[in-house]
């Protein structure tokens, strides 16, 4: 409450001293013409009545009440300047990537604004906190995704040698395991993209061409047998010759992987009919479709992120006919 006290003071004092200075004019004219005259000797030939004597008195009231008001200016001047402080130390921490140095506040506190601004101080140094704590909660999850990926990795190298050692002591044709080797290269290249997490933004959006119908013919080769089992036919018809869209091979592969996982778990369809062409994708089924509550499943939110990263314009249309999905390539 210091600022209020401050207030009443001023505004008390200034109502004070309007009759104070009205007496304290009075009498320093009158003492300047008891002065002059009975002193000095000279007669000024002035009264209380005289306009004269009004018009010097009002010019120094109003002197010394205007003098009272650009003093009492310059203090609320001088608040106003703190306020603007704290109000430009609060944008520069909402709006600045770095975190702005403390305030200087004198270490005895006089008024509330100074108490405003050691909590400011207080905020920074939380938020200072809590910046150095998640970078080093980075660091610690970005070593465990590396780690973690090593470990994956070791297990499906021993994997590929093994494979490679029944394809030779049971005589199987290496046609007939190349799926298996390719499955497990692909699981490989998606671990050596976790550690890379931080730029995960900038991979999606690589300037590669990529061959999408490559793309989808290798998917519909890693689902065959799967396919196969539960007697869904799959159709590709492809406008055109090689058809090339911008973006990772990756990252193509595993959004066609999510939409066949989808139609084989969860569409009861039989057959699953892929047209492609320059500008767009279609995906159709047969199946049961779905309903909305279907639509925040994890395969379809993997879908509908990587072609928001790709600017791909994506559209799913289901009913109990079975389920249309088209993918649009918006670029030039």
């Amino acid at each position: 409450m210091r600022l209020l006290k401050k207030y009443y003071m001023f505004m008390g004092l200034g109502l004070l001293s309007i009759p104070l200075v009205f007496l304290a004019i009075n009498s320093m004219i009158l003492l300047c013409i008891l002065f002059i005259e009975k002193v000095l000797g000279y007669p000024i030939g002035l009264n209380f009545k005289s306009s004269s004597l009004t018009i010097i008195f009002y010019i120094f009231f109003f002197l010394i009440l205007i003098t009272l008001v650009i003093i009492a200016s310059r203090y609320v001047y001088k608040i106003v300047d703190r306020l603007r402080l704290l109000n430009d130390k609060l944008l520069d921490i909402a709006n600045s990537d770095k975190l702005p140095n403390k305030l200087d506040i004198p270490t005895h506190i006089n008024d509330e604004i100074d108490e405003v601004g050691q909590s400011i101080n207080i905020l920074i140094d939380r938020l200072r906190f809590r910046e150095l704590e998640i970078i080093e909660n980075k660091k610690q999850e970005q070593n465990y995704i590396n780690q973690l990926a090593h470990d994956i990795n070791t297990p499906l190298t021993a994997l590929n040698l093994e494979l490679y050692q029944l394809g030779f002591q049971y005589q199987i044709n290496d046609n007939d395991i190349e799926l298996s080797y390719e499955k497990i290269n692909y699981i490989s290249n998606l671990i050596k993209a976790l550690p890379n997490k931080d730029d995960i933004s900038k991979f999606y959006t690589f300037n590669h061409q990529v061959d999408i119908q490559a793309c989808i013919n290798t998917t519909i080769d890693k689902w065959h047998y799967l396919l196969d089992s539960k007697n869904i036919l799959t159709i590709l018809n492809v406008e055109g010759n090689r058809i090339y869209w911008l973006g990772d091979q990756l990252w193509y592969e595993r959004l066609f992987d999510n939409i066949i996982s989808n139609v084989y778990k969860h569409s009861n369809s039989s057959r699953i009919t892929i047209y492609l062409n320059e500008n767009y994708i279609t995906i159709q089924d047969n199946g049961i479709g779905f309903n909305d509550m279907s639509t925040k499943s994890k395969g379809l939110t993997i879908i509908k992120d990587i072609c928001e990263r790709f600017s791909l314009k994506l559209n799913i249309k289901s009913d109990s006919n079975g389920t249309i999905i088209t993918i649009e390539n918006n670029r030039e």
